[in-house]
Parts: C-alpha cells; sequence; structure tokens
C-alpha cells in the first residue's frame, strides 16, 4: 500500500503519534489515549513519510519526535527502523537531526535506556511533582521517579513535562524542591486546558499561574553551578530584556498568535490521518487530513482567516505573550483569559523587579517581592 505523504519544504518538526494505547489513563490526556485503546500507525506510513520530509525539506535542521499514547508499546523494532532511516537520510541530505521521544515514564526499562542511547534520542517524561501528588492526575509516581533516577545513572539527558493544576500551584515551592533535590533541572510547566469532556476540573485561575511563574522566576535568580530554569517563564524573561534593551523579542513560530501548525510542525496520528500539531491531535482540537498535502493547502486557508485579538493591541504585556496553544483556546480569547491575566501580573512583576534593581540592586537580592 502507497500512502501520499506529500507535504511542504518548511516542517521542522515532524510527530510520529504512533499509538493511542497508554497503560495509564491521565485525567487530562489530550489525547484521550488509554488502556482501552488500540490503534497503531503503520509501519510502512511511518517509513514513507519521514523519507519523503527529509527529501524535500529546504532547512538545516530538523526534529522528529515520537509520541502517542504511550510510544513505547509501537514495539522498539519499528522505532528501531524509523531512526535508522532517518538518521540514513539526514546523513544523506546534510541535516542536522535531533529525535525525542514522549513517555509517561513508567515503562524506561533497560530496552528503553539502549533505545534511547543507539539513536541519540533525548526523552521527556510527565511529572507532577512528589509522586503523591503526580498521582492524583496520573498514577505510578513512584515507579517513574525510580525509572529517572536508572536514566540519570545511565547519563541519559531528559526533560520534565510539569502540568499545571491547581494542586500544582498550591504546592509550587515544594515541587520546586522536590526537583532540585532530584537535580531534575530541565523543565518544562504547561497550563492545562479543560479535559475533552469539557469538565473544567482544576480550575486554574491567573493568581494560580502567576504564582508559579513567580516562584520559578525566583528560583531562576539564584546562585550555583546548576539552577532550575523552567522553560517557559525562563524564554518570557529572555524576550522581557530584549525588549528593555529596544530589541524585538526573538519568538519562534510556536511562540506567537500565528504558531505555523500545519506549516511548520505536524503530526501523524495513529489512524494514519495528519494533524496540525500534536497538541490535541486526537481529540476536538485543529482540523485533521488525510494527506499531507491537504493538511498543507488547509493550513494555509486556516490561518487566512485567524486574527489576533483585539485586546492584544493595546496590552503592555505583550512583548512577552506567546498567546497560548490554538488547539485549546481555538482562537477565542475567552478560553485564554487567565493564562493573559497571569502574563500581565507577570509582566508588572519583572517590570517592578527591573526599577528596583537600577535603584538599589542589593534590595533585589534580598527582596521576596511576596506582595506583588
Amino acid at each position: 500500500m502507497r500512502h501520499n505523504t506529500e507535504f511542504g519544504k518548511e516542517l521542522a518538526t515532524l510527530y510520529l503519534s504512533v499509538t493511542d494505547f497508554c497503560n495509564l489513563q491521565c485525567d487530562y490526556c489530550s489525547a484521550t489515549a488509554g488502556p482501552d485503546k488500540e490503534q497503531y500507525l503503520d509501519e510502512n506510513q511511518a517509513l514513507e513519510t519521514v523519507t519523503q520530509w527529509l527529501k524535500k525539506l529546504k532547512q538545516p535542521f530538523a526534529q522528529l519526535i515520537f509520541t502517542g499514547g504511550e510510544a513505547v508499546f509501537w514495539g522498539y523494532e519499528k522505532l528501531d527502523r524509523v531512526c535508522e532511516q532517518v538518521y540514513q537520510l539526514a546523513k544523506f541530505m546534510k541535516i542536522n537531526i535531533h529525535i525525542g521521544i514522549q513517555s509517561n515514564g513508567t515503562v524506561a526499562s533497560a530496552k528503553f535506556i539502549a533505545f534511547c542511547k543507539r539513536w541519540n534520542v533525548e526523552p521527556s517524561f510527565s511529572l507532577d511533582g512528589m509522586p503523591s501528588l503526580s498521582d492524583q492526575h496520573r498514577g505510578l509516581g513512584e515507579k517513574v521517579l525510580r525509572n529517572l533516577k536508572k536514566l540519570q545513572a545511565e547519563n541519559i539527558q531528559f526533560g520534565l513535562i510539569i502540568c499545571l493544576t491547581r494542586e500544582v500551584a498550591d504546592n509550587i515551592e515544594q515541587i520546586l524542591d522536590f526537583l532540585e533535590d532530584n537535580n531534575f533541572y530541565k523543565v518544562r510547566v504547561n497550563v492545562v486546558g479543560s479535559p475533552p469532556d469539557g469538565n473544567d476540573f482544576d480550575n486554574v485561575k491567573a493568581e494560580d499561574i502567576f504564582r508559579v511563574k513567580k516562584a520559578l522566576y525566583q528560583r531562576s535568580q539564584q546562585a550555583g553551578t546548576q539552577v532550575l530554569k523552567e522553560y517557559n517563564t525562563t524564554r518570557q524573561i529572555l524576550w522581557f530584556d530584549q525588549f528593555l534593551r529596544g530589541i524585538k523579542p526573538a519568538k519562534g513560530h510556536c511562540e506567537n498568535y500565528n504558531c505555523e501548525a500545519g506549516q511548520k510542525v505536524a503530526v501523524i496520528n495513529p489512524d494514519g490521518r495528519w494533524g496540525m500539531c500534536v497538541e490535541k491531535s486526537m481529540t476536538d482540537g485543529l482540523p485533521v487530513y488525510d494527506t499531507g498535502k491537504n493538511m498543507e493547502v488547509g493550513a494555509g486557508i486556516f490561518w487566512s482567516k485567524q486574527q489576533l485579538w483585539n485586546q492584544c493591541s493595546t496590552c503592555p504585556a505583550r512583548p512577552i505573550c506567546d498567546h497560548g496553544c490554538i488547539a485549546y483556546h481555538k482562537g477565542k480569547h475567552e478560553s485564554f483569559r487567565e493564562e493573559c491575566k497571569a502574563n500581565q501580573k507577570f509582566w508588572k512583576f519583572l517590570l517592578q523587579i527591573r526599577l528596583l534593581q537600577q535603584s538599589c540592586p542589593k534590595l533585589v537580592s534580598s527582596t521576596n517581592f511576596g506582595q506583588v
């Protein structure tokens, strides 16, 4: 069977969502994966797709990310064959390729470690802080922690993804202590959208999001050879500093309202259909298409109809705003409102710190900013 895999030349990031099967059933899963699912991506389609992708790509850098469900249940033999194909083609096409895999961390066995070493794969895992806290929405937190320790012992670099629920916001200082105590310094905290059933179970508000941003900022300013610098907050601080220096903030495609989903990033779902982005790709997020070419056309039409929110034109925090994830808010500002308010609070917080630094630098290092 031959698959239509034709698509654009600027696709920098390709996700292979190889299965919707997962051994966990997380409350906030945006992919609606779980133990009762059994869809697996056709291996031939995966191989054809990565081949056509790299042959047509017109830029020197690219990344391929395996995801799911739990991607390792696709099988290590299939993962190996795709990785081998990717590296051979990338070398021939002179493309610097990065391969990643997203996992829940429960199946990071000796085979998983060998796979990561064999193909220089960088994994990322989901863990919402201490196991007892993470288990409130996920499960098997202690097992995940043991597996992460095994990877550290094998010198495998990995990142952690924390979903910002109300429980995370309420326990952020303890979570940051936990991360530092375990030498987990590469972290990303993502705001959780409403789950597919529409039940806003955690009801995270602007004050919760801001409280987490402020705590992350304060940790990032500590002295030491290793400092916890969370991805989303770190880039907002960078954008803020660039703005103050009169430099236009250097934002990537995923950090603008027009994130170029379907143009610079795409996903193939387990059923073989193409999605504009991995976020909510198997639920009710952005449109999905039968072929890569149809996705490219559809993405062009989709973005031609999107307009930046009117509120943004007068918002002082716009330089540090990433406008959220369109797969979640679907172009509706009311669905982004709490993140918007949190960004405005964080903007004010950063301004106050800069003003204090200019007037009394020593005071800044000893100030808690608890009242901001």
